[in-house]
């Protein structure tokens, strides 16, 4: 079945793959990262805030890349877009 899925179902699976993991990342920096923010005192602030925004750009950026790539793929690729 892999083998024969059709290019335009592989751009639609690595998008929603992609956004399903962004999705779960969101809801863990919202419920657990963010309200840790209040545990840090303002003179500690700007070096946990850049190696906070360091360690979440590697967490995101692979899955922006999929996205972007992804978003510039499907117009170009023959075919119906799958209906899910």
């Amino acid at each position: 079945m892999i083998g024969t899925m059709e290019p335009q179902t592989w751009v639609c699976l690595a998008a929603t793959a992609a956004a399903w993991m962004l999705l779960g990342l969101s809801w863990t920096v919202q419920r657990a990262v963010y309200p840790a923010f209040l545990l840090v005192g303002p003179t500690s602030w700007p070096a946990y805030h850049a190696a906070h925004t360091r360690a979440l750009a590697g967490a995101v950026g692979p899955p922006w890349l999929v996205q972007g790539v992804a978003a510039l793929a499907l117009p170009l690729v023959p075919g119906p877009v799958p209906w899910w």
